[in-house]
């Protein structure tokens, strides 16, 4: 049977200190609150299995604040416990001297425990920048994760293989690459890839082979600040201007001298025989002035220029003299040298 009190004014219930007030229902039953209500208090304690809430949001550390800070018993937290019948969990607002309030999920503690981890798979930032870590010394890791490198790129063994194309396997173009997935591209494109210049701005080393470039022979070339130093054949090797092919020694440059030169107080010292060939002087065969390095002028081939200073020696055909030695000096004096056996004959004769 149905009962009803009603009251004009404020209706209070009150029992002896440390007494108790129980509404009971029954087993199917509920006690129904039209109006708020206002629980005062140390603590509130709920044993339903099931809470529903139809407000969206929840208050929690309700004039626990000071300056729009947290402020309570626990420091500058805030937030939900989870009982778990030993060190509870808790996901907490942390306003703990930091410069940026931060959500944390601990266990023990909520304002000092282990930090516990959050899974899930995508955060949003909506079109702002994620700041992974924004303070201290940390790193970002994939430790625990099982070859993550290998979900990015395409391997042989240990190495990227770059025999494949493409390297990057599908859908991973946005992927974040760990320390060693960078490592083992490199180690792998060196591997995979041939390299042939090393360059360093306008330094430089380039091999050129003809099995893989269009070109007559393979070369190895070295340049330094953009001047050609050196080119490296496999029969001969050009230093500058100079070229060394087998025995021989020689100029790139056509009508350039080749000089020995030994400076301070040193000698230009042969160890062995001088041999010197006889013209014909195709580079060297102008006898009427045309002087280094006018060769060419005229088709007296058997003599050299004359030089603008100093000597020459060559060699014809023999002469009077004897010796098919023969000189040709700045003032373009021409002769050959006399031999032993012809200069002891000249004397008799004379």
């Amino acid at each position: 049977m149905s009962k009803f009190l009603n009251i004009d004014g404020d209706y209070k219930i009150s029992v002896t200190d440390g007494g108790e007030i129980r509404l009971d229902p029954g087993t199917d039953g509920k006690v129904k609150i039209i109006g708020d209500l206002e629980v005062d208090g140390d603590q509130t304690i709920i044993n339903s299995s099931t809470l529903i809430v139809d407000d969206p949001f929840v208050t929690v550390n309700q004039g626990g604040r000071s300056g729009g800070v947290v402020n309570n018993s626990e420091g500058d937290v805030a937030g939900i416990q989870i009982d778990r019948g030993g060190d509870d969990a808790f996901w907490v607002y942390d306003e703990q001297g930091l410069a940026d309030a931060v959500f944390i999920g601990r266990i023990g503690s909520p304002s000092t425990g282990n930090i516990v981890d959050l899974r899930t798979s995508r955060i949003q930032t909506g079109g702002a920048d994620l700041k992974l870590i924004n303070d201290g010394t940390g790193i970002v890791t994939v430790e625990g994760c099982t070859d993550y490198e290998k979900q990015i790129f395409e391997y042989d063994g240990s190495l990227v293989d770059f025999t494949v194309n493409p390297v990057l396997k599908a859908n991973q173009h946005d992927t974040l690459v760990n320390a060693k997935g960078v490592v083992d591209y490199v180690d792998g494109f060196f591997v995979g890839k041939f390299q042939n210049k090393i360059e360093s701005l306008d330094t430089f080393v380039v091999v050129h082979d003809s099995d893989a470039f269009a070109i007559d022979e393979s070369a190895i070339e070295f340049t330094i600040d953009n001047t050609p130093a050196a080119k490296f054949f496999n029969n001969r090797a050009e230093l500058q201007h100079l070229r060394i092919q087998d025995t021989t020694i020689e100029t790139t440059s056509s009508n350039a001298d080749l000089v020995l030169s030994a400076p301070g107080t040193g000698n230009v010292q042969v160890n062995d025989v001088l041999y010197i060939t006889q013209g014909p002087y195709q580079d060297d065969d102008g006898t009427g002035g045309g002087g280094i390095p006018n060769f060419g002028v005229d088709a007296d081939t058997a003599n050299p220029d004359a030089p603008t200073d100093g000597i020459k020696l060559y060699s014809k055909a023999e002469g009077a003299a004897g010796s098919s030695l023969y000189f040709i000096n700045g003032g373009s004096v021409q002769d050959e040298l006399v031999s032993k056996k012809k200069a002891l004959l000249f004397s008799m004769i004379l």
